[in-house]
């Protein structure tokens, strides 16, 4: 995570952050896909300032977008995650989605669908079911069992106490 060598007191007087907008009170330009700003002749991403504004602190790991648009800075969208969950949060659907699951394709030589996962650095695959409905409630099965809170879930979905329960 790259660190901004700035005095926050510096910071504070000058650019200010409104947590219920997610804007910043400096000119804006699009760095890629995030909003970003100047400072010292540095780029400075605002979802990365927001962070260090309301905090005190750079974040330690990444900073995720909740509702996955990069342009909303809200306060209460952003979420500091290690890699592997951002990772895994960010996966979308490919537009070659024959399945129309997440995490959902068929196997090219014997026909039958299975789901995968990646989760820390590793693939995790469950083999052989006849149709990619099948395939998605497992693969939801396999993230709510192992209680991995930011795999999208296809069918089920997460209850306060944790129980099974479908859409």
């Amino acid at each position: 995570m790259k660190r901004y060598p700035l005095i926050r007191t510096r910071w504070l007087e000058e650019i200010h952050y409104n947590p219920s907008t997610g804007k910043v009170n400096v000119p804006c330009s699009c760095s890629g896909k995030y909003l970003a700003f100047r400072c010292n002749n540095k780029k400075v991403k605002v979802h990365l300032f927001a962070f260090y504004y309301m905090t005190g602190k750079w974040p330690a790991v990444q900073i995720d977008h909740e509702d996955e648009n990069k342009l909303n800075n809200k306060w209460d969208n952003l979420q500091e995650l290690n890699s592997s969950f951002n990772q895994i949060k960010s996966s979308t659907r490919r537009r070659s989605n024959t399945s129309g699951y997440i995490g959902v394709s068929k196997h090219k030589q014997n026909k039958n669908w299975f789901w995968h996962l990646q989760l820390n650095y590793q693939t995790k695959r469950g083999y052989g079911y006849n149709c990619p409905t099948r395939a998605a409630l497992e693969r939801d099965r396999y993230i709510i069992d192992k209680n991995i809170p930011y795999a999208y879930l296809n069918i089920l979905k997460r209850s306060s106490n944790e129980e099974r329960t479908r859409i």
